[in-house]
């Protein structure tokens, strides 16, 4: 683990966020490190200074000051950011980062939307929009530690992951008639969202199995590994590279998988597509309403 930068921020100002975030910038240009990454460090390293500089509460008589700290290895880059807050913000904080780690990547924006437009938005101590920025930004759940310094303050840790080891993740944006895939290693989460009808589902879908081959042992090896499923439509063609799809995931670690199946509660089909699925696959299914 090499550290990228530190930073003692008891004393921090404005000024000084935008000459620490320049120098965090000229350090991962050096390091070699892609623009999308610089872009999304210097997004959530804005958010936890501004975080420090706004929310933090300071004060002289306690040894717990603001620290803000970056590292990294060779599949991630490690955020960490520390802080004094008063207690009547704690729960609410808690609230907010775990609320948002429920979260998958794609309930984020209308959250996130939805925060921005409420009137009661806190504008003081705690969480708000820009933990989901951080969170939008990660894709990975936050930790969050709290230390008890006395009755009425105390001292919290945010640890915040970001994927950097390209191979370690698996990603297609939906279109009109392609889904949204995203596989990620790291978080052991598999979601299909969408509508599957691309012009050649054979070469769209022989994509991603060729990525699960490569990484066999990575997918043996996890723990535990949700397959998300919410598919509004599937073409016959795509249907059957997504059982050939399933099946390779499941032969790899089929103990450690879930399969999450979203359905239409008003179209009978979409249930039973996913029954027919889990039979053919000998593997249950959990069944979820849409919302």
């Amino acid at each position: 683990m090499e550290v990228l930068y530190s930073c003692d921020c008891k004393t921090i100002t404005h000024h000084q966020i935008g000459v620490v975030l320049k120098h965090i910038s000229d350090v991962f240009h050096a390091k070699g490190f892609s623009q999308y990454i610089i872009r999304k460090v210097y997004s959530i390293s804005s958010e936890c200074l501004d975080n420090i500089l706004q929310h933090g509460y300071n004060t002289k008589t306690i040894d717990s000051k603001p620290y803000f700290e970056i590292t990294y290895d060779e599949h991630s880059i490690y955020i960490l950011a520390k802080n004094v807050i008063k207690n009547q913000d704690l729960e609410h904080l808690q609230h907010t980062v775990a609320l948002m780690n429920e979260m998958r990547y794609e309930e984020l924006k209308p959250y996130f939307q939805n925060t921005i437009k409420e009137k009661s938005m806190h504008t003081t101590g705690g969480a708000g929009v820009g933990l989901i920025m951080i969170k939008r930004k990660s894709e990975l759940p936050i930790e969050l530690m709290v230390e008890s310094i006395r009755k009425d303050i105390s001292y919290v840790t945010f640890n915040i992951e970001l994927e950097i080891g390209t191979m370690k993740k698996f990603k297609k944006l939906a279109t009109k008639h392609t889904p949204l895939i995203h596989f990620s290693l790291l978080s052991g989460l598999f979601t299909m969202e969408g509508v599957s009808r691309p012009e050649n589902a054979d070469a769209y879908y022989q994509e991603v199995l060729s990525w699960v081959e490569e990484h066999e042992q990575e997918i043996r090896a996890l723990k535990s590994l949700v397959l998300h499923i919410e598919l509004d439509y599937v073409n016959s063609v795509s249907l059957k590279n997504i059982l050939r799809l399933f099946r390779l995931i499941l032969s790899l670690n089929h103990a450690a998988i879930t399969v999450e199946w979203v359905y239409d509660k008003e179209d009978e089909s979409s249930r039973e597509e996913g029954e027919e699925l889990s039979e053919i696959l000998k593997k249950e299914f959990v069944f979820i309403e849409k919302k």
